[in-house]
């Protein structure tokens, strides 16, 4: 998340320069690179497990009450997760979209390039909001004790539900 902060985002302190086609292709593939990487490194030995795709009711019912410490950080990890690629991608489809008049004019070269981009960012936006939703909506639809496995569901729900996100 710092690394996507820092690079995307100018440490959330706005004072970040507005990116050019090579600069946001960049730092798209190294923060998401970053992701991926840190991801294949979760040890599934130890049970650690990220959902980047839709979770179903019977992921759910699957879950033993015997782990509920564990299933409850698999959730919320797999929640950070998507709320964070959601993160990278935004800022690459808010420069996009952007029209500022004080903004530099774009090349052919980077809109071909940018057109390139824009496909990939908006589904894997949408691929992570149907996750975090549907993650949301197995637990809250299963049975009392599973309700207790969203830990922390509001701080997340909160961070992936921005208008702008969506």
């Amino acid at each position: 998340m710092f690394s996507v902060l820092d690079s995307c985002y100018g440490q959330n302190l706005g004072f970040e320069a507005p990116f050019n086609a090579a600069e946001s292709t960049s730092c798209l593939l190294k923060c998401q690179l970053q992701l991926n990487s840190w991801r294949l490194q979760l040890l599934p030995s130890l049970g650690f497990q990220v959902w980047d795709g839709p979770m179903e009711a019977d992921d759910v019912e699957k879950m033993g009450e015997d782990s509920i410490l564990k299933h409850r950080f698999n959730i919320v990890l797999s929640m950070r997760y998507n709320n964070l690629k959601i993160l990278l991608h935004r800022r690459r489809l808010e420069s996009f979209m952007e029209t500022s008049p004080a903004a530099e004019p774009i090349t052919s070269q980077d809109m071909k390039l940018l057109g390139q981009m824009d496909l990939g960012s908006v589904e894997s936006c949408i691929q992570s909001a149907i996750s975090i939703i549907s993650t949301v909506h197995s637990i809250l639809t299963s049975n009392a004790w599973r309700r207790e496995l969203l830990g922390a569901w509001n701080y997340s729900l909160y961070y992936s539900k921005s208008p702008s996100c969506l």
